[in-house]
């Protein structure tokens, strides 16, 4: 079965990439052949025409200033530094040509019978301006031939986010979806409060692949980077004085050095390879981190970690993984280096870990195998 996946755009986000191939791989074990959507948030002309505006105030200012002068073209500079990531999307993800906007038109010519939406925060309405519709399958139509279902959609919080017209929007398309599931175990309660349908809970893609199904993506080249001694990977979305000042303490008292896979590198101006950014976790002896991927990997591949609360990314999706694999006390909402030491050195049961996440793995390909039928 041909099966399109609709998710958040790619290429900027270690999380959304991952839980994207991960996907892809599952569908492709159950013999059916997935193609990720990509969707624009803006129309192509519009891009090169911010790109071309850049240029020619780059070389106005060469003109006006002193050509010794340290002049940086923004705008291609912050696009720039994710090209190592996005390397792995044109390597490692089948993806339909970029789309503004999305119809069954468009995609007919990828023969595709079944639209899933997921994961990652693809009904949280900040995080989705440009499609957000579509992330509710509002370009099907009555008697539309191709079926759609969730995966793991998320809204991200536990509270109604949804303005009224979209909740009435939201409510009328999703009546239409052959099958629906959640990332979060609030989501379902959200999902029947406010939308009127009974959702699954389900696991995040990327846990419904074990650990050593990443093991093609550690290439020795880019373990090479990584440091010859132990060391904690810090992976902080959202920096703060505070969480510098427990990252920096808390590798203190651990001894360990510390490795951020949130960095530009100095010499090239890039962010880490996404491939990087998997092998540094996977040969962490310690992770902190305030990223719910950051947490699902650490906890995949079986590494002590702590969680500093991250609120405005929403704290009910760590609340929900961590509640369902009994290490909510990983997660430090108002830190100090003696609460975030003291949470460190206690022994996590990866044994009893791996039990529960073995049981929610069946459910959810479980789900996902009947839904597709």
């Amino acid at each position: 079965m041909k099966i399109g996946i609709l998710t958040q755009p790619l290429g900027v986000n270690y999380g959304g990439m991952l839980q994207n191939w991960a996907l892809q791989e599952v569908l492709k074990q159950m013999g059916h052949t997935p193609i990720t959507i990509q969707l624009r948030g803006i129309p192509k002309w519009k891009t090169d025409y911010y790109r071309c505006c850049a240029v020619l105030r780059f070389y106005l200012k060469k003109l006006i200033f002193h050509p010794t002068r340290n002049i940086e073209i923004r705008y291609s500079r912050l696009s720039a530094k994710y090209r190592d990531m996005r390397k792995f999307v044109k390597r490692r993800i089948t993806t339909t040509k970029p789309l503004f906007g999305i119809s069954l038109k468009k995609l007919r010519p990828y023969g595709v019978d079944v639209c899933i939406v997921g994961s990652d925060q693809v009904w949280r309405p900040k995080y989705n301006k440009h499609n957000f519709g579509a992330m509710f399958g509002d370009f099907l139509g009555v008697g539309s031939d191709v079926r759609c279902i969730s995966y793991a959609a998320s809204f991200g919080v536990d509270e109604w986010e949804l303005s009224p017209r979209w909740t009435a929007i939201a409510r009328i398309c999703i009546s239409g979806f052959s099958a629906v599931s959640v990332r979060e175990r609030s989501g379902v309660e959200l999902c029947r409060q406010y939308l009127g349908v009974e959702a699954q809970h389900v696991l995040d893609p990327t846990l419904l692949l074990k650990s050593e199904s990443y093991a093609g993506l550690l290439s020795e080249t880019e373990i090479r980077k990584l440091p010859k001694e132990p060391f904690v990977a810090v992976y902080i979305l959202d920096s703060s004085e505070d969480k510098k000042r427990i990252v920096e303490q808390l590798s203190r008292k651990l001894g360990l050095i510390t490795y951020n896979i949130a960095e530009i590198d100095s010499v090239s101006g890039l962010l880490p390879s996404t491939e990087l950014w998997v092998a540094a976790i996977h040969r962490a002896a310690f992770v902190i981190t305030d990223s719910f991927h950051g947490t699902a990997f650490s906890i995949n591949f079986h590494k002590p970690f702590v969680v500093l609360g991250n609120e405005a990314r929403g704290n009910g999706r760590f609340m929900s993984l961590l509640g369902m694999v009994g290490l909510v006390n990983r997660y430090i909402s108002d830190a100090t280096s003696e609460s975030a030491y003291d949470i460190a050195v206690k022994k996590i049961n990866w044994d009893e870990v791996e039990h529960v996440l073995n049981d929610n793995r069946k459910k959810s390909l479980g789900f996902l195998k009947d839904a597709l039928q």
